[in-house]
């Protein structure tokens, strides 16, 4: 059963012996780890778990298998009404099948064992109890008692083991320690881990025994400053696969930025797909397009790695270092032999013969006499080797030529360590007995396969109980899931047809569809996993962008199944910082179909900090929009296409604040003015250069359209302009987040020629964890916002959230408008008010003051009256003027000037005797002309 997942694995079938794969001690492994109380779920079985075990079958096994047991969809599938099964037809031998994986079946321990013995209660009952009765196993208290014990405090030990585990699926892409800015780890068959540094297209390490040490890194911990580090034994010898570029090994590298990828004249890393648990590299070199799909297989106690390359045809020639011998005091020597046979030079044809780098010791035992191996590095190749050549450098590279081709190339590359002639030869022979038409071209592979994913996971949402213009529903997060997956929620977007796009932290991307009003039928489908880190996201005809650490990538679902088969990249960024917090933030795309991102300044070590990025609309050209920025969590996007900024209290920053950013603009960040900070002597806004020693710190900055004091906002996030009706009152405004508080504002803007102003209110929800980011639906004109908690965010913050604020239908009673004018603020409400209310100074407190802007990390409050004191001024009121509507009030204010911040304090009554009460902050940035 299960078939739809075995497609993928058939490469393996071909390159390994079939007693590694057709063995059950996997399966058997696997159980007994589990510690399993298999008789207590045989015995629980009921309708509920049938129809249970109905869907897990329809979901995972139909697809290959069939729906009536007699007729396949896959030839290799087993038929369940009419064939046997080979390995015992009881429910634990099936259960072992199903764990362990049998043939082209992988494991399927993505379920839980209550959902494998779910699936195979309605196996037997639909198809083997009538219609193959030979095969339906009695179930008695005699077999039931035969069954693997139960060991409760076992399983709390396992328990606690397995809350750290997380399925990244089948690679992710992180940096690697404090160098490697951006790689992609493979797991691969029998514990061994490849990882692939993308910015050089070459093999970062390869070790067995662990994925990646993540422990203390923010998969696994709330601010998580670590960095991912291998986890196993280094395999001696296989650490070295890469690439020469325009010939050259030792290319030169000569204004290159330290942490970005090579020109893409030399290498672009394109993208991988992704096929059952088997990814695939997709890059050029040289100009020409190329497929990698790595693999593992056993050797008695050593391990081969296997490269499968389909090069396109081109006329570059190739030169590819597929391993390296290692320094030694002992002789060296480069070798090129038949099946393990005597030395025949330094090079040659490829065809049925292998390159060796080794170590070579006097009087010993090669057939010829006169040398033995000792340490050894080897590599063979099968395929279509015609025209390539093998060559041992000075180096000890074994290097494989290959020549400009007028047609695609598929070659299959072995790399061995080992000790001793008996195990060159054995490797010689494992390479003379492979057949090059058992290659499985890594092109068939790119077109979709079967889904890893298969469960919706069902949530009920929870309408919000307020009973005024807007409540707050919410989406539950299915925290409790089968892949162990870490629902930090971090970026949102949605299709046109209303389904949302939601990110984690930890690199997933999950569609949640039944956004309809009741929420009664919510399901979460993970649809991809392993990103770097995803910030932000966007749906761009009908195709989901991700804001990752080293890019934008675009996920495609190539067969229409629901989850990503390529994760393209679609811009790959030029400098990738190592530091934990180096986030690129958000996702925007205007009209034009350009995309912006913007990137932090402070502790990254980006040669450009806080820096807002443009991208083409075809993703290959990037501009630098504007700087200055510390940790701008968030960006926003104005009807007219200009865009917003949030920033964050710290160094050079006073106190959160929301800009209104223009081109070339810059924004009060000051990295360190020499050795790379945004004045540095390395890059410049403009892409040129600037001598450190001549440059002075910036005496001013853009100041932003508000400013707002930490108990309002102490961590900002993004903003969303809504214009559609169907929202209420709070349409046709920029609503922003934060991250610190778990809130949602709105802003009321002016613009005073040239220079632009606003106001801010806090709606009255609290959000479940600090906001990201907020979305509008098409689908039903509401707004959505998501994020999660860690180093900052509301009191007992959730991991993530998924919330809707929804326009009831009710009335409102909003502070509709603020505006500046030459001789006082006037204040417009969207309901009467009470005119003696109105009219008393009493209920209106305002209160004003500035900030200082320095290095030193935020800013006092400081008065505007007697500027370096500490503290606030009073602003007073000369008049009260009230409309004729009763629907505004003028406040007269003499001396009216700019200042950072005005804290508006209104207690009114509304004229049908309400209580109206509010709390708005104003920057002024310019007073208008009388």
């Amino acid at each position: 059963m299960l078939a739809r997942f075995c497609l993928r694995t058939t490469i393996h079938v071909c390159a390994l012996s079939a007693a590694a794969w057709t063995s059950l001690a996997v399966g058997e492994e696997s159980v007994s780890a589990e510690n399993i109380d298999h008789a207590g779920i045989i015995t629980r079985w009921d309708e509920q778990s049938l129809e249970r075990g109905h869907k897990l079958f329809l979901l995972a096994c139909a697809p290959c298998h069939g729906t009536n047991g007699i007729q396949t969809i896959n030839p290799q599938s087993r038929p369940f009404a009419v064939d046997k099964f080979q390995n015992g037809s009881d429910p634990f031998s099936i259960f072992k099948t199903i764990t362990g994986g049998f043939k082209n079946m992988p494991s399927q321990t993505w379920m839980t064992p209550e959902q494998r013995y779910e699936v195979i209660q309605y196996i037997r009952e639909s198809f083997l109890k009538k219609l193959n009765p030979t095969q339906y196993f009695p179930v008695s208290e005699t077999y039931l008692g035969s069954l693997p014990k139960f060991d409760p405090a076992r399983a709390a030990n396992i328990a606690a083991i397995k809350s750290g585990q997380r399925d990244f699926g089948p690679v992710l892409e992180s940096q690697l320690g404090t160098n490697l800015a951006d790689v992609l780890t493979f797991r691969l068959q029998d514990n061994v881990t490849l990882t692939y540094d993308l910015h050089h297209m070459r093999l970062a390490g390869a070790w067995q025994g662990g994925f990646l040490d993540l422990s203390h890194t923010g998969h696994f911990e709330q601010r998580g400053e670590g960095q991912p580090q291998p986890q196993g034994t280094p395999l001696r010898g296989l650490q070295h696969w890469y690439w020469a570029f325009n010939g050259r090994f030792n290319y030169p590298t000569e204004g290159l930025l330290p942490r970005g990828p090579l020109p893409a004249a030399l290498m672009r890393y394109k993208g991988h797909y992704v096929y059952n648990r088997q990814a695939i590299l997709s890059f050029t070199i040289d100009g020409r397009d190329i497929l990698e799909l790595p693999e593992a297989e056993k050797a008695d106690d050593s391990v081969i790695i296997s490269h499968t390359l389909r090069i396109a045809r081109g006329p570059a020639q190739l030169r590819l270092c597929m391993g390296q011998g290692e320094k030694s005091s002992q002789q060296r020597c480069g070798l090129v032999l038949p099946q393990g046979s005597a030395p025949e030079g330094q090079g040659g044809p490829v065809r049925g013969r292998l390159v060796v780098a080794a170590s070579v010791i006097p009087n010993g035992d090669l057939p010829q006499g006169g040398h033995s191996i000792g340490d050894f590095v080897a590599a063979g190749a099968f395929g279509a080797t015609e025209g390539l050549t093998w060559e041992v450098d000075d180096q000890q590279r074994l290097i494989l030529n290959i020549p400009g081709d007028g047609q695609p190339r598929l070659v299959r590359v072995l790399c061995f360590a080992g000790n001793g002639t008996a195990a060159l030869r054995k490797f010689g022979e494992r390479i003379h007995q492979a057949q090059p038409e058992a290659i499985v071209d890594p092109e068939t592979l790119t077109h979709g396969g079967a889904r890893l994913w298969p469960m919706a996971l069902d949530v009920h949402g929870q309408l919000g109980k307020e009973s005024n213009a807007y409540t707050l529903d919410t989406i539950p997060v299915p925290f409790n899931n089968p892949y162990g997956a870490w629902l930090r929620t971090s970026a949102l977007a949605f299709f046109p047809d209303g389904r949302a796009v939601v990110t984690t932290y930890g690199g997933d991307v999950w569609l949640v569809s039944g956004l309809d009003t009741p929420l009664e039928h919510v399901t979460w489908s993970r649809f991809a996993s392993g990103l770097y880190e995803p910030f932000g996201a966007q749906v761009i005809e009908n195709q989901v962008y991700v804001t990752c650490r080293n890019g934008i990538v675009r996920l495609k679902d190539i067969n229409n199944d629901g989850e990503a088969d390529y994760y393209e990249t679609f811009y790959a960024d030029t400098d990738v910082s190592t530091f934990f917090h180096s986030f690129n933030f958000d996702l925007q795309v205007d009209r034009h179909g350009r995309l912006y991102f913007i990137k932090p300044g402070e502790y990254t070590d980006y040669k450009l900090p806080g820096a807002l990025v443009e991208i083409s609309p075809d993703g290959k050209r990037a501009e630098v929009y504007c700087t200055g920025f510390r940790v701008p969590n968030g960006l926003g996007l104005l009807p007219d296409g200009r865009l917003t900024a949030s920033d964050n209290q710290g160094n050079w920053m006073p106190a959160s604040k929301i800009n209104l950013v223009r081109r070339g603009g810059f924004y009060g960040y000051v990295q360190n003015l020499k050795g790379g900070g945004l004045f540095g002597d390395q890059w410049a806004p403009d892409g040129g250069r600037i001598d450190a020693d001549r440059i002075k710190p910036p005496t001013s900055f853009d100041q932003p359209i508000i400013w707002m004091p930490q108990e309002f906002d102490n961590s900002s996030s993004g903003q969303l302009y809504v214009e559609d009706p169907r929202f209420g009152p709070l349409s046709g405004r920029l609503l922003h987040t934060s991250f610190g508080k778990g809130w949602m504002y709105y802003l009321m803007l002016q613009e005073v020629g040239p220079v632009a102003q606003a106001a801010i209110v806090a709606l009255p929800f609290q959000f479940d964890a600090g906001l990201m980011r907020a979305r509008f639906n098409p689908a039903d004109g509401q707004v959505y916002a998501t994020g999660l908690s860690g180093w900052q965010g509301p009191p007992d913050g959730k991991d993530g959230c998924l919330q809707r604020l929804r326009y009831t239908g009710r009335p409102a009673k909003l502070l509709d408008d603020l505006k500046v004018q030459h001789d006082g603020l006037a204040l417009r409400f969207n309901f009467e008010l009470d005119k003696a209310a109105a009219l008393n100074a009493a209920n209106y407190q305002l209160e004003q003051w500035n900030y200082l802007w320095s290095a030193n990390y935020g800013s006092d409050q400081y008065s505007v009256e007697h500027p370096g004191q500490k503290g606030h001024d009073r602003v007073p009121i000369q008049d009260i003027k009230l409309s004729n509507d009763k629907r505004q009030v003028f406040l007269t204010i003499p001396g009216l000037r700019p200042v950072n911040q005005v804290e508006i304090r209104l207690a009114l009554q509304a004229a049908d005797g309400a209580a109206f009460k509010e709390l708005a902050y104003l920057t002024i940035n310019a007073v208008p002309e009388r």
